[in-house]
């Protein structure tokens, strides 16, 4: 089942945002082809074989899933790209050396041959060793050791298995009795030399931890491979580039349980991801709000305490969080007692002072407006202004700066699809102009704003799929720019001349055209400059496919060209001091960073280079297998190479969208993190493992604080996947020393937005600016926080220069180091108390539990379902209604002789019945099988549940259960029993349990529901949500309900029931 809308939309168009390999999911009647035969909900037939054990039906209730056409089938049969007729060699061969060299290593590792034995031949070749002789230390260490090196080729090359224990023995060897580690292996290229002989470019990782070191090693490498007719030998193996870097301890570990307490628990919200509640959200909210994961997070100081607050974006009928940072270090969720507890379904979030007045205020990205939560100064959100406008477009990221210098902030919104999902796939899919237009709020004064984009020209240009925005001095002209970050095609910089903008990213090297998802500065080369570090899309299957010959094979090469560059990953773009960009992405190294989204810089050692960390990952479902190939294969490669979307190419959009939102498939999922380490000279070592931040989620949006107060940036990690929300703590032993900064200003910028900060110690000048948006759905902590890399401990820095956003410079000389000051343009500087927060007390410290992905207990009707006229038969007495339960909670439990789970369900549900009779909730057991098992059905059901109350499901209730399920669920292929229908005292559908019951979240919610809500009126569902609306809950649309009740089904009770509640809306 997957929940999207009870009535078809185009759901696929939303996964426009970027997009081993095996053959399809199963098969429903939607997925076959053709039309669908029509089914009934329960079969009025016995089954094969009703004589003996029971069998299931078919399906249980008739498909929801629009029908796919002839297409589908043979489209379907690509994800696995060996199958016939079009089979991809280069795919095939590269899965095979991929799962071959993972496996192989990692059995090497633990004393295993076996894998590597079976593709090693006696003339398998390695010309040269894996671990270079002698290596070049770039860090000495002790605490954190990096060398790099390349082997140098040997006299007479190693050949067989015994040449392979050599090389491989000495590769390995540090990983020996290591405690714990792993390989990974990417193989991002394949090259056929002759029908016989074809050629791997691979990436490996490994890594492994003692009690006392963490190691991780980084290999490009090259394995080329013999191709018999029935086997493949792997016939040289060598090393390219060697990376190796050790450390003492992970740079960061995860302390996000001693800093939520309680709700770190089993059950709650943070165990709340896409994964858990796609199919659970009422489909009142878009299926795509939830299961794209776009929803950010934000850090500062909301309640003038000095210590930074957190504040969590979350889909619709999920309440947002704002968590108070307390003196321990703890967290307490104050989201309802501050009045920013809101259901609606939120994407970027800022934390900053919008109308001056010295409180930090919040500005979200909700649905298709922004709206503006204004702080009364004690951290209370009373009164809110919506910025709205015509068209329907949802809203992704903000950016707020002063754009046109006079002195207030204004706002710059980004968008990504045209008419929220509605304005069709994006075509050409290098180079798309079909997007949604963003907009520019000019600040008016008095809490008004203007949408102005168009009078300030930046309507230019303004129709690309931006997910991102950056306010930024790129011509060095003293007055902000503005760089948006596009998916699909080239960025847009839009020059500031004077309040008015010119887009001319083309001209001065900022077009990168790729997939971008986010933006942030950082002087990479250290010339005091900040450069550009844009989250793209690395892909190793996607720069396997664009490079061959088959893919786009009538586009120019210059085409083709831009289609390599969207899989190559994220790029570093170079600022020269004269207003003009190079990529220097290649020398960098840090390219590679999965399906990035919001990569962000901090200086993890305080040596004074930063490192970059890289969310990761679009969808992880529960189905393992992987649609990376397949979208490259199957999707971009239809894409036509004007801006007409074909048929094939918009039937490829809507084939992995079945593949992923129902079949459960992974579009680039079970990817890790990144973390690049950053030196002298812009090259960077990925050190992902080794950091403690490659973790296996899809990432989102990641946020820089000192939250302990101890001088180093830990980390907020804001993830798609369950856990939804990370604390990790930067725990890196010898790092440098810093000095950190947080800017007052007395005029309407209060934060001084736009003020650049420059630092100069004995080696180099550092510099940092303030911005309000950064990075992904995200607002950085605007304490400028510098590693002095070599300044000693008392040490003071040469001097320290501001900038202030109207040009205005302050300069103080030989200041100390290791603190944090508060810098007022008219109260000049002092040091700051740090309050050292801590992690959670000093108590014994505790980690997140391991859990299963297992999706949430129910599905919570937003708006209630009224159900009072549901006829519910008891067997061998006159049948009932809901509303006959009058004034008593129930609980409608479906089961079914032929399903085990349901009744092991009944059994569960029988011994809690002391619980339910204490809680006033009664339960109606209805089964779901056949008139000719009622015999069966009534044994069961005393054996199960003696005394119930209950019978079996007829044509009738069926049908009617039926239509309240597609009230409330979303487009669904069939929904497995048990389900549990919880009704209200006055019969009114509160939520759908699906699955084997949970007992105490029954009864959590029955208690929830005596307590009340007095804002539910019989309408809502607060009591079991929590959180609030900003302005009306969602509206069920009962129209077609209720006319099929009244003219098709004769059920005129129920339909005037539902009429009834319109009317009282």
């Amino acid at each position: 089942m997957s929940a999207s809308s009870p009535l078809f939309r185009p759901f696929w168009l939303a996964y426009g945002l970027c997009g081993v390999v095996a053959c399809g999911g199963g098969d429903s009647p939607a997925d076959a082809g053709g039309e669908r035969a029509p089914t009934s909900p329960v079969s009025e037939s016995p089954p094969a074989g009703s004589g003996g054990s029971p069998e299931a039906p078919d399906r249980l209730f008739t498909s929801r899933l629009p029908v796919l056409g002839p297409w589908w089938p043979p489209l379907r049969a690509q994800v696995d790209p060996s199958r016939p007729p079009n089979p991809w060699r280069e795919e095939g061969l590269a899965q095979l050396a991929q799962g071959v060299l993972a496996k192989g290593l990692r059995e090497w590792v633990g004393g295993s041959e076996e894998t590597l034995w079976a593709v090693i031949g006696p003339r398998t070749s390695f010309p040269m060793p894996l671990r270079p002789r002698e290596v070049k230390v770039l860090r000495p260490g002790p605490e954190l050791r990096l060398v790099e090196g390349v082997p140098e080729p040997s006299k007479v090359a190693l050949v067989g298995i015994a040449g392979a224990r050599e090389r491989l023995g000495a590769l390995l060897a540090p990983y020996v009795d290591w405690r714990s580690g792993g390989v990974e292996v990417w193989v991002d290229g394949v090259e056929f030399v002759s029908d016989a002989l074809a050629r791997t470019h691979v990436f490996v990782r490994i890594h492994g931890r003692k009690a006392e070191r963490v190691l991780q090693t980084n290999l490009r490498m090259v394995a080329d491979w013999r191709l018999g007719a029935s086997r493949v030998v792997l016939a040289s193996l060598v090393t390219e580039r060697f990376q190796e870097v050790e450390s003492g301890q992970p740079l960061f570990v995860d302390e996000t349980a001693n800093v939520l307490g309680v709700d770190a628990g089993a059950g709650s919200w943070l165990w709340q991801g896409a994964v858990e509640s796609s199919e659970r959200t009422d489909n009142l909210i878009p299926f795509t709000d939830v299961h794209l994961g776009m929803h950010g997070a934000a850090v500062g100081d909301l309640d003038g305490d000095g210590l930074e607050d957190l504040y969590i974006a979350r889909p619709g009928g999920a309440p947002n969080r704002l968590l108070r940072h307390q003196p321990d270090g703890t967290t307490q969720d104050v989201a309802a007692t501050s009045q920013v507890d809101f259901l609606d379904d939120t994407s970027g979030v800022l934390i900053v002072d919008l109308d001056g007045d010295g409180a930090r205020d919040l500005a979200l990205g909700v649905g298709t407006d922004v709206v503006l939560c204004w702080n009364d100064g004690r951290g209370h959100f009373p009164e809110r202004t919506r910025l709205s406008r015509p068209a329907q477009d949802k809203v992704y990221s903000l950016a707020v700066a002063d754009a046109d210098g006079d002195g207030d902030l204004d706002l710059y919104d980004t968008r990504y699809f045209a008419s929220n999902y509605g304005g069709g796939v994006p075509t050409p899919y290098h180079d798309a102009h079909n997007g949604a237009s963003n907009s520019y709020w000019c600040n008016q004064g008095q809490r008004e704003f203007e949408e102005a984009t168009e009078r300030v020209g930046l309507a230019v240009g303004n129709d690309r799929f931006s997910l991102v925005a950056l306010w930024e001095d790129v011509d060095l002209d003293g007055d902000l720019d503005l760089y948006v970050v596009n998916d699909f095609g080239s960025n847009n910089l839009y020059r500031n001349e004077g309040g008015r903008f010119v887009e001319v990213a083309g001209a001065v090297g900022l077009g990168d055209m790729a997939a971008g998802m986010g933006i942030s500065p950082s002087d990479v080369s250290g010339d005091g400059l900040l450069d550009l570090y844009v989250s793209n899309m690395h892909t190793a299957a996607g720069m396997r496919v664009t490079a061959a010959e088959r893919f786009q094979p009538n586009a120019p090469e210059s085409v083709r060209a831009h289609y390599r560059g969207h899989t190559r990953g994220n790029s570093i773009l170079i600022q020269d001091g004269a207003g003009r960009f190079r990529d220097g992405s290649k020398d960098s190294l840090a390219s590679p960073g999965g399906w990035a989204w919001g990569a962000i810089h901090l200086d993890m050692d305080n040596d004074g280079w930063d490192e970059f960390v890289v969310p990761n990952g679009f969808l992880t479902g529960p189905d393992p297998r992987d649609l990376a190939s397949f979208f490259w294969r199957c999707v971009v490669n239809a894409s036509p190479l004007d801006d007409v979307a074909t048929p094939a190419y918009q039937n490829a959009w809507a084939g992995i969208t079945r593949l992923t939102q129902v079949r459960g498939y992974c579009w680039n999922g079970n990817e890790r993190h990144y973390a690049y380490l950053g030196s002298p000279g812009g090259r960077f070592v990925d050190l992902s493992r080794l950091s403690g931040l490659g973790l296996k989620e899809d990432g989102r949006v990641a946020l820089r604080a000192d939250w302990d107060g101890d001088g180093l940036e830990d980390l907020i990690l804001k993830n798609r996947t369950a856990p939804v929300l990370r604390f990790m703590r930067n725990q890196t032993s010898e790092a440098g020393n810093y000095i950190a900064f947080e800017l007052s200003d007395s005029g309407l910028n209060t934060e001084a937005v736009g003020a650049l900060v420059q630092v100069r110690t004995d080696s180099r000048t550092l510099v940092r600016r303030v911005y309000a948006g950064e990075g992904y759905l995200a607002g950085q902590s605007k304490r400028l926080h510098f590693g002095l890399g070599g300044v000693p401990p008392g040490g003071t820095v040469e001097w320290v220069r501001v900038t202030w956003p109207d040009g205005q410079v302050q300069e103080v000389r030989d200041l100390a180091s290791g603190k944090l000051y508060a810098w007022g343009r008219q109260s000049g500087h002092r040091a700051l108390s740090r309050v050292d927060s801590g992690w959670g007390g000093e108590g014994a410290r505790s980690s997140l539990p391991t859990l299963a992905s297992t999706p949430n207990a129910s599905l919570i009707a937003l708006e209630r379902v009224p159900c009072s006229s549901l006829p519910l038969p008891i067997e061998g007495g006159e049948g009932m209604t809901v509303g006959d339960y009058g004034g008593d909670l129930l609980l409608v439990y479906l089961w079914a002789t032929w399903d085990a789970p349901s009744q092991a369900g009944l059994g569960e549900l029988y011994a809690a019945k002391a619980s339910f009779a204490e809680a006033d909730l009664r339960v109606h057991a209805l089964a779901m099988d056949g008139p000719r098992d009622a015999s069966r059905v009534r044994d069961r059901m005393r054996a199960l549940f003696p005394g119930a109350v209950g019978g079996r499901a007829d044509r009738r209730t069926s049908a009617l259960i039926e239509l309240v399920l597609q009230a409330t669920l979303g487009t669904y292929d069939d929904v497995a029993l048990p389900l549990g229908l919880l009704m209200d005292s006055d019969g009114r559908l509160v939520s759908v349990h699906m699955g084997p019951p949970d007992v105490s979240s029954i009864l959590d919610q029955a208690r929830r529901l005596r307590e009340g809500d007095p804002r539910d009126g019989g309408r809502w569902s607060h009591a079991l949500t929590g959180g609030r609306w900003l302005l009306e809950g969602p509206t069920r649309n009962f129209t077609r309900a209720i006319e099929y009740l009244a003219k098709e089904r004769g059920e005129e009770a129920f339909a005037a029931e539902l009429q009834a509640f319109v009317d009282g809306r």
